[in-house]
């Protein structure tokens, strides 16, 4: 009798299997339809924030609310990823694809390992995932998260085929390649958009010819039309024209008000405008906003161009949304304003309610207005 040793098959059969990069897919995918519907959820306030800072081009606010939601985003994750590899040692995606995270010694990793790993594949989707084309081009399958956190990524089912073609693999490698240098050359020109932005803005300052009014440059700049223009003329016109004692003294406080950047001196010159205007919108509290009843002067609509600005930022979509209306016949429509009217409305709209919380201060009811603006957009209701 012929006893054969097995012992060599013994060990290639306790020898870990990688988890093949095609399951790793499919298991990302799955552990992304999983976690989506969460982050939608919990990023759905700041996402509502986001697209009305873009629309009303705040760019102040916009990175504010992108950090957040990167924020959110990662903190979801990590939290989905470390129990779900803590507690069970796979994600459900790698579960269902017979994957199992384990540590070099076959058992189940700790939590600063599985923490680690959790935070650098986080940081790989930030990159494109670009990091991830490593999966094929090494034999044992191992990411760079994985060899950190000294953790891997095995498959409990034999796979066979899972080499690439040669071919293929340098096509991958050329891809990988020229992905990364698109990287650096967007970083290097968003870097040089950012530095060289100031000179364009000097450069338009000097050639720009100021041959109207005032309340014309503060009307346009307030209405979004040509804003660097429009500013560059206020001040130059504000400061070879600004006497206390001349008639034109209201309409330049209000214009230094308009254009100054310190928050102090923006209230010191708000001040001296009312102590001048007590009746204008401006220097007034709960300011009734009636279509019908409501009548406008040149400086009436500066006061509520200025009202439409802070509601902007506030994003105050009703507030916007009524004084567009009363001003849509005052004004040189543009598309920016345009803009404003239409995702005010369509805010308002999503919200469902026919009378939204700050209609309380506006006599004039949300029927109205929807009904004027959708006949101005020759919209059927």
């Amino acid at each position: 009798m012929v006893i054969h040793d097995l012992s060599e098959d013994i060990s290639s059969q306790s020898k870990p299997n990688p988890a093949p990069y095609l399951d790793r897919f499919f298991a990302n995918v799955i552990d992304f339809l999983i976690l989506a519907p969460v982050v939608s959820l919990f990023c759905g306030g700041i996402n509502n924030d986001l697209r009305w800072a873009v629309f009303s081009k705040a760019s102040n606010e916009v990175y504010p609310l992108v950090f957040q939601y990167v924020f959110v985003t990662f903190a979801l994750f990590i939290l989905y990823e470390t129990m779900f590899i803590y507690f069970h040692g796979a994600t459900p995606g790698h579960r269902f694809l017979y994957m199992r995270v384990t540590d070099h010694a076959g058992g189940r990793p700790q939590v600063l390992p599985t923490l680690f790993r959790s935070i650098f594949k986080f940081q790989a989707i930030l990159a494109a995932c670009i990091p991830f084309m490593e999966i094929i081009m090494r034999g044992d399958r191992s990411t760079f998260y994985d060899r950190l956190a000294q953790t891997q990524l095995i498959s409990l089912r034999k796979t066979k085929h899972d080499q690439i073609h040669p071919e293929f693999k340098k096509i991958i490698v050329r891809w990988t390649h020229t992905s990364i240098i698109f990287f650096f050359l967007m970083a290097g020109l968003v870097f040089y958009k950012t530095v060289s932005s100031p000179k364009v803005d000097s450069l338009v300052k000097s050639k720009t010819k100021c041959a109207e009014s005032l309340s014309f440059y503060v009307k346009n700049y307030l209405s979004k039309s040509r804003e660097t223009e429009n500013l560059n003329c206020a001040r130059e016109l504000v400061e070879k024209s600004f006497d206390g004692a001349n008639s034109q003294a209201a309409i330049n406080y209000l214009a230094q008000y308009v254009t100054t950047n310190n928050d102090d001196l923006k209230e010191s010159y708000k001040n001296k405008y009312c102590a001048m205007q007590t009746d204008k919108l401006l220097c007034q509290t709960n300011v009734v906003l009636d279509y019908d009843k409501i009548k406008l002067d040149d400086e009436d609509v500066l006061n509520l161009l200025v009202d439409m600005n802070q509601s902007l930022a506030k994003n105050d979509h009703t507030r916007v949304f009524a004084i567009l209306d009363i001003l849509y016949t005052h004004l040189d429509w543009n598309k920016n304003l345009e803009l404003y009217y239409m995702t005010s409305y369509l805010f308002l709209n999503e919200q469902g309610s026919r009378s939204p919380a700050s209609e309380k201060n506006l006599k004039v009811g949300w029927d109205a207005r929807k009904g004027r603006f959708l006949k101005r957009m020759s919209v059927k209701p």
